[in-house]
């Protein structure tokens, strides 16, 4: 039985999510994956940046929009360690390439994970 609370186990539910399979395995203590979940254990590496992108692609296709923010999240977390300044720039980008997209979306998954799962 695997946790399904690490980085690997929530990895490996993402992906089963994307294929509308996880409800159907038994190999985890629990099968729930929330956004706060994911916000709290996911982790975006060197390795695991293209995965992202094909994960963030598979769980908008599959309807859980909201999940794929969560991860997008943690990817740019992950990008915004590694620039000098990024605070700045990243403002900038959203306000004049991305039309506050960003600040929406993280705005969005902050209240989400704000609220008391049901």
């Amino acid at each position: 039985m695997n946790c399904g609370m690490c980085e690997k186990c929530l990895r490996t539910k993402l992906v089963l999510l994307c294929a509308n399979r996880l409800g159907l395995t038994k190999v985890f203590k629990k099968n729930d994956l929330t956004v706060g979940l994911v916000l709290k254990g996911f982790t975006v590496t060197d390795v695991s940046t293209q995965f992202c992108c094909e994960l963030i692609r598979g769980l908008r296709k599959s309807g859980y929009k909201n999940l794929a923010r969560a991860v997008m999240v943690k990817r740019w977390k992950y990008y915004s360690e590694r620039i000098v300044n990024i605070r700045g720039t990243f403002a900038w980008i959203d306000k004049n390439i991305l039309r506050g997209m960003v600040k929406h979306w993280s705005h969005t998954v902050n209240n989400l994970t704000k609220q008391p799962s049901s």
